[in-house]
């Protein structure tokens, strides 16, 4: 109760101070504080006045001490003239001065009007360089970029050079082995004769109007399914020699003997003599020579003289009876053969022993 108590009185006398400090505010403001502010100004304002009447005595204290200075008019007079000529020369000296330092900014001014063209130069200089390196540089880009394609290119072109290689190793091989299984498939006196005719006709010039080749260069199969008749037909003939004249055979049959260098058949066309043939009219037979083969007329007499009684027939039988009834060799499309003789001559046929597989793969 007692606390209560105080606690009102205290907050009652607080109140009451509060109030004091606003009325003492309130008057501070009012009437207070305006009478500073008009005092400081007029304090402020003597002190200016004060400065100024310190300002003139000094003033008077100095026009009073140099009255005193000089004894007379014209000691003073020469002492001013002293001072007038002082500050003459020291303003000549200025002028001088003043006078090099114009003449000095001048030159510092053509220096820099100098030095700012020559600026102006070398920047316009830098701008043609850089402007000509950035050309250089996209033509430089250009070059790289053209470089690395040829850079493919040729790796490219190595690639396949390297394969046209193998490929040309491969062919190279299969001549190897065509040209092998050719001279095979030959007499060997054959096979010597037409590799040295090769090389004679070569050394002495011998047009190709006058040496036309063996019989199997200068023709062309129709089909393929004729190749096993052809052989059959024409047998060791396809290695016969085609020639214009019986002087170019004579000549060549000549280098032949001298060297002993094989020994080949010879058909010079201008000795050839081929009879008209009268060919069955019928299904089961057709000449060889119209239905199989095709060839240039050049060699014509040539090709009749090999396959001019050669007939294909469907089958055996009907081989057997053209063959006997027109005095003609029969061959099926099998290889089996009915001699004009009477002679059957049949079986397997070995078609990896084929002359004309051989000869093609060499072409």
């Amino acid at each position: 109760a007692n606390d209560e108590a105080m606690k009102k009185k205290l907050a009652k006398e607080l109140k009451a101070l509060q109030t004091r400090i606003e009325r003492t505010q309130a008057q501070l403001n009012d009437t207070v504080l305006p009478q500073f502010t008009h005092a400081k100004e007029v304090v402020q304002g003597l002190t200016r006045e004060q400065e100024d009447a310190a300002k003139k005595m000094q003033s008077l204290y100095a026009k009073q001490g140099r009255g005193r200075q000089y004894k007379s008019k014209s000691q003073r007079d020469a002492f001013l003239r002293t001072q007038i000529s002082d500050l003459d020369s020291a303003s000549a000296d200025k002028r001088s001065d003043l006078q090099s330092k114009e003449e000095s900014l001048a030159g510092l001014r053509y220096k820099i009007e100098s030095d700012t063209e020559a600026l102006e130069a070398k920047r316009t200089d830098i701008t043609k360089k850089s402007a000509l390196l950035s050309d250089l540089t996209s033509a430089l880009d250009e070059k790289k970029k053209i470089r690395n394609e040829l850079a493919t290119t040729r790796k490219e072109k190595w690639r396949e050079l390297e394969d046209v290689g193998e490929k040309l190793s491969e062919a190279r091989d299969a001549q190897s082995r065509a040209l092998s299984d050719l001279r095979k498939s030959m007499p060997r006196a054959t096979s010597m004769g037409l590799e040295a005719l090769r090389k004679i006709v070569q050394n002495e010039n011998i047009p190709s109007s006058s040496y036309l080749g063996p019989v199997m260069e200068n023709f062309e199969l129709k089909d393929p399914k004729f190749q096993t008749a052809i052989e059959v037909a024409a047998q060791n003939a396809l290695f016969h020699i085609i020639v214009d004249t019986d002087a170019t055979a004579a000549r060549l049959m000549k280098k032949l003997e001298q060297h002993k260098l094989g020994r080949v058949t010879f058909l010079p066309l201008n000795q050839l003599s081929v009879d008209r043939t009268n060919y069955p009219e019928s299904n089961d037979v057709v000449p060889i020579i119209n239905r199989c083969i095709s060839f240039h007329p050049v060699v014509s007499k040539a090709m009749q003289h090999v396959f001019g009684k050669k007939l294909l027939a469907k089958t055996v039988d009907a081989a057997s009876t053209f063959s006997a009834s027109h005095s003609m060799d029969a061959i099926t499309l099998d290889g089996d053969l009915v001699s004009r003789k009477g002679a059957l001559v049949g079986g397997y046929v070995d078609v990896t022993k084929s002359k004309l597989s051989a000869h093609y793969k060499l072409i």
